[in-house]
């Protein structure tokens, strides 16, 4: 007895392994071939389940057996399907399933599909690591969960779609950091809020009336310096948040983060305060267009007055600003015109989440955007953000975040926008630090954002927008 139920072991095991651990030169192929060899197993092994009077655990593989071929005859045939003259399989409902009659035999049957099962699993794992082509990540999601149901919850497995094990569920390892990285950024939102240091001094040096200004104003565009009025307790909160995003950046990217002295002031001031900061800073008396720049001296179609007319709006163009301004000191040295749309923008709306809740960017180009629905309603302070790039990102019809990563900050619209916030989100919250500046350094570097992806986050663009997606549906 014991040598004849040895017999569907020894020739399973003989099958799976029969083609050895080879690398995949092709997944579908390889995979194709896995999956037939499982069902010739599987067949084998319910034969043997009906010499035993396993029938129970044969309809068990017979399930198994046509989730892999739905026209499987034998495993229709088990499970009580007729096929009839057009073709489709049919059967007795309600469908009563059969009993193990012989239930001794089951530890010699879980025995022998363990080891079918211990046999295969190193081959499926290999094909999905090792595919040549490589798979793209949601390729290698869905081949997991697509071996998931057979091979069970395998530790080895999941980590081929970059899943752990947290508090009982199966989550991306982004997700898993993110839950505390986030409640970090937060908390450092919380006390760099309260934190904001007060600016005593504003007198201009007399120097500052003798440096010249190099700019002209676009076509249908009005400056800053519009507001040149504003009232000191409007320029002491922007000044003060301003240094507020400097502590916050240094808990999102490590290290500090310092504004120049006066960069505030030529936020909110205008001319004066623009020779005040050259004045204080000889050693970029040179790049005033650079400081232009930072500034938001130019803002789209003139509707920026509509912005700075709401404290919410001053705040926020504050942080946008603020937050440019240090990315390009310490990515680029002070050099802005490295900076995608995206950055200047994605960066800039998340730390508005946490420091005012509102996302009134400069950026802005009211004139092209300010009749679209989405557009109004994500420049509510009552939308959610997250909730909508969440929403965008999963629908039927999302942003593509390769699309999004090309435009100048200029051409982005009411789902760029989104797209921007959730994909820097992502990279706050569930990447690492070292990745984020890796990235960032690498396009202030110059290259292109393929490179820049595979040199800092080794992955693709595409395999980027699956994680981003994966993590948006666990993370709401």
């Amino acid at each position: 007895m014991r040598a004849r139920g040895a017999a569907p072991l020894a020739a399973a095991l003989l099958l799976i392994l029969a083609a050895g651990s080879v690398r995949a030169a092709d997944y579908a192929s390889t995979d194709t071939a896995l999956r037939a060899e499982l069902v010739d197993a599987y067949t084998e092994l319910g034969a043997w389940c009906v010499k035993k009077h396993l029938f129970l655990a044969r309809d068990e593989l017979a399930t198994v057996i046509l989730s892999l071929q739905p026209d499987h005859k034998k495993a229709r045939g088990w499970l009580k399907y007729r096929k009839g003259k057009d073709g489709t399989w049919t059967r007795r409902e309600p469908h009563k399933p059969p009993s193990n009659r012989k239930p001794k035999n089951l530890p010699a049957f879980h025995t022998q599909r363990d080891a079918i099962l211990a046999g295969l699993r190193p081959r499926v794992l290999a094909a999905i690591r090792d595919a040549d082509p490589a798979l793209s990540q949601q390729a290698r999601m869905d081949a997991v969960d697509s071996w998931r149901p057979i091979l069970g919850d395998d530790e080895a497995l999941q980590a081929l779609a970059d899943r752990v094990q947290h508090e009982g569920r199966w989550r991306a390892t982004g997700t898993v950091r993110s839950l505390k990285r986030r409640a970090a950024i937060q908390a450092a939102a919380k006390a760099a809020l309260a934190a904001r240091p007060k600016i005593e001094t504003r007198t201009l040096p007399d120097a500052a009336g003798t440096v010249p200004l190099a700019w002209k104003p676009g076509r249908g565009t009005k400056r800053v310096a519009a507001f040149g009025t504003v009232s000191v307790d409007m320029l002491d909160s922007c000044i003060r948040l301003a240094h507020a995003t400097e502590q916050l950046m240094a808990t999102q990217f490590g290290g500090t983060f310092e504004t120049r002295d006066y960069f505030a002031f030529y936020i909110m001031r205008g001319r004066e305060d623009f020779r005040a900061v050259v004045d204080n800073h000889p050693t970029v008396q040179g790049d005033r267009k650079l400081l232009r720049e930072l500034s938001g001296a130019y803002i789209g179609h003139g509707q920026f007055v509509d912005l700075m007319e709401t404290q919410g709006g001053t705040l926020d163009s504050c942080i946008s600003v603020t937050t440019q301004h240090l990315l390009s000191l310490r990515y680029a040295e002070g050099r802005s015109g490295w900076m995608p749309g995206w950055v200047a923008d994605g960066f800039s709306l998340y730390n508005m989440t946490w420091l005012t809740g509102t996302h009134l960017s400069f950026t802005v180009d009211f004139g092209r955007y300010g009749q679209d629905p989405l557009f109004k309603s994500l420049f509510s302070s009552k939308t959610n953000w997250f909730a909508e790039a969440r929403k965008l990102m999963l629908s039927d019809d999302p942003a593509t975040l390769r699309l999004t990563l090309g435009l100048k900050i200029g051409r982005m619209g009411p789902r760029d926008f989104l797209a921007a916030y959730a994909f820097v989100a992502w990279l706050h919250e569930a990447r690492t630090q070292t990745e984020v500046n890796a990235l960032l350094a690498a396009l202030a570097g110059g290259l292109d954002v393929d490179k820049a992806f595979a040199a800092s986050l080794h992955m693709t663009v595409e395999d980027a927008e699956a994680r981003l997606r994966y993590w948006l549906r666990e993370a709401g």
